[in-house]
């Protein structure tokens, strides 16, 4: 990972990464490593879904 995630500022604006909780390109093992290096990140990780949920579940809460 490149050291600069590191230097996002979530003062400046808010940082919300989220995952499919079946997302196989970004797992959410890796969005939460991500959000671990950036101070202030919020993570979610929406059950049931994977890459792209607008179309894998579209009627789905999330």
């Amino acid at each position: 990972m490149s050291s600069r995630v590191g230097r996002i500022d979530a003062q400046r604006g808010p940082v919300c990464l989220l995952t499919g909780a079946y997302d196989f390109s970004c797992a959410p093992e890796d969005t939460l490593r991500t959000a671990s290096k950036i101070s202030g990140a919020r993570v979610s990780i929406m059950a049931a879904l994977g890459h792209v949920p607008m179309s894998e579940n579209p009627s789905s809460d999330g």
